[in-house]
């Protein structure tokens, strides 16, 4: 008698851990990701290769090639010339997101048509499993590392060049989601131009918004490095001209004269230099994370970020 009830445990045991592998393999899990990287598969007699990577780093979108038998897009798009070649050659084809949600990365299985649907740095609506996910919506269209604004022409390579000093040597604590603005701020247009670069880095908390604001001289020496850490929110056009309209009673020889215009996560509201003008960017999750005047025949200042949430700053006399 008690073998057959020894034996019944262990069955009912068995089958709950059985129950418990099926739950944990197949429930699945709601929630809005970033998507930070992108790879296709192919096997043949049961081995796998990667073929191609997509990632999205600090420098751009990333296009890694291993089978060099095919053309990829830089976004890793498959299109159906793309699909008959990779099925002529591999007996199974993968589509593999890699969706990331607080700080953390995580690969799954994909359709075709969710692999496509989820561009690099966008953030998707996803119902996931501990191996598949299917992408339910786009909730925010893909953006760059970073953008590139000035109210003069700007040297995109140089601009470039700052984003990386900036990535190498100031190493803001980025994880994704994130995107950026390099702007070359001019503070004076008459008799002597004075102009300086600052660089806004954005990183996505689930509650919070770390937004690192990195400012250069015009040879590229370190001013100054600011973070603001702002409760996270949604600003849309009609707030960030709200909140614009506030910004400028900072600046006394503020106009109304400018319009707003969106670059990725950023409102940027410039208003001429006839005589003063200036610059006010909105980061659309946080808030104001830049505001700098620009005088003809004088010099602007930067009011936002203040000194209270100065990091780092230089000793060079000749920082702006």
């Amino acid at each position: 008698m008690m073998r057959v009830v020894f034996t019944v445990s262990i069955l009912f045991a068995v089958l709950l851990l059985l129950g418990l592998l099926f739950y944990t393999l197949h429930s699945t899990n709601r929630q809005v990701y970033f998507v930070g990287a992108k790879a296709i598969t192919g096997e043949i007699n049961g081995n796998v290769y990667t073929l191609a990577q997509a990632v999205y780093d600090d420098t751009g979108l990333r296009l890694i090639v291993k089978d060099r038998d095919f053309n990829f897009t830089q976004e890793l798009v498959v299109n159906d010339r793309l699909k008959d070649a990779l099925n002529a050659k591999y007996s199974k084809i993968n589509y593999l997101l890699y969706l990331c949600k607080d700080n953390v990365c995580t690969g799954y299985s994909v359709s075709e048509q969710d692999f496509n649907m989820a561009e690099l740095g966008s953030l998707v609506e996803a119902e996931t499993s501990n191996i598949k996910a299917k992408i339910l919506r786009v909730v925010e269209l893909s953006v760059k590392p970073f953008y590139t604004y000035s109210i003069v022409e700007i040297n995109e390579s140089r601009a470039l060049k700052v984003w990386r000093k900036t990535m190498e040597e100031i190493k803001p604590d980025i994880k994704p989601p994130f995107s950026g603005m390099v702007i070359y701020h001019v503070y004076a247009t008459g008799g002597d131009f004075v102009a300086g670069w600052f660089v806004i880095v954005t990183s996505l908390g689930q509650d919070a918004v770390t937004n690192t604001v990195v400012g250069f001289d015009e040879s590229l020496r370190l001013r100054e490095v600011y973070e603001l850490k702002m409760p996270r929110k949604y600003i849309d056009r009609y707030e960030a001209e709200r909140v614009v309209e506030s910004e400028l009673e900072k600046d006394e020889y503020a106009s109304e004269g400018g319009a707003i215009k969106q670059i990725g996560w950023y409102y940027i509201y410039s208003y001429p230099a006839l005589d003063f003008g200036g610059t006010i960017v909105v980061e659309k999750h946080s808030g104001v994370v830049f505001f700098a005047t620009t005088v003809w025949d004088g010099k602007g200042k930067l009011i936002v970020p203040s000194k209270d949430s100065l990091r780092i700053e230089s000793k060079a006399e000749d920082a702006v």
